[in-house]
């Protein structure tokens, strides 16, 4: 198997899911509208894309491994397959998405809210671009930290997942309770990308870059385990 079969098998498994997710988010938007005031407004497309990329990332790689290894593909062939495939996914929700919000609020006049819609650029087009980019850079970081995860989970024994994943949970919950006295630094953080967003990009997509980094360490000498 070369890394163009491993691309279109690994972007044809995502077809499905990736069809029932508009389909609901379809449905959400047609049953908000029904009880909506005009003065109000909607939004939580974006965060539920990121949502469902970041589960995308923690569901894609132990099926993929062990399927490439059956077939006697090489490791280096599953990640670029996956890179490639999750790339093209990141940029096509992100045009997806920017092509609802077009067209629930212009052409629908559907009141929504989105963080595209706030950036501090006067060229509409530039300023519908920075939104595309700034969203495919979020969500190949966050479908990479998905992929870190699982793929550092299934180098651990059952006790080793048990440790992580309770520290994971307790390091949570604590920063929960820290980051309270941070809170005009977080709301500046916030509203940085609106005024910079390919500044936010980039460090984004430097993120991602050095979370596939770690990937590809963790799976380049990975054994296969079926249990």
């Amino acid at each position: 198997m070369n890394t163009a079969t491993s691309f279109r098998l690994q972007l044809k498994e995502c077809r499905s899911a990736l069809t029932i997710y508009y389909i609901i988010i379809l449905l959400i938007f047609a049953i908000a509208s029904i009880g909506m005031s005009s003065d109000s407004s909607t939004s939580g497309l974006e965060t539920s894309t990121a949502w469902f990329l970041f589960v995308y990332g923690m569901n894609t790689f132990r099926a993929n491994f062990l399927f490439h290894l059956q077939f006697g593909s090489t490791r280096k062939t599953l990640f670029k397959g996956w890179l490639f495939s999750t790339g093209t996914i990141c940029l096509g929700m992100s045009l997806i998405n920017l092509i609802l919000l077009l067209v629930l609020s212009l052409l629908l006049h559907f009141p929504i809210g989105s963080f595209v819609f706030s950036i501090q650029i006067d060229n509409v087009f530039l300023r519908l671009i920075a939104g595309t980019v700034y969203y495919f850079c979020e969500y190949l970081m966050l479908t990479s930290v998905g992929y870190l995860i699982t793929s550092g989970f299934y180098r651990l024994n059952k006790t080793g997942k048990w440790i992580v994943g309770t520290l994971m949970g307790g390091c949570g919950m604590l920063a929960i309770f820290l980051i309270e006295p941070f809170e005009s630094y977080i709301d500046a953080i916030f509203l940085y990308p609106s005024s910079h967003p390919f500044i936010v990009s980039g460090i984004f997509l430097v993120v991602a870059a050095m979370i596939l980094s770690f990937c590809w360490l963790l799976i380049r000498k990975m054994p296969a385990k079926t249990a």
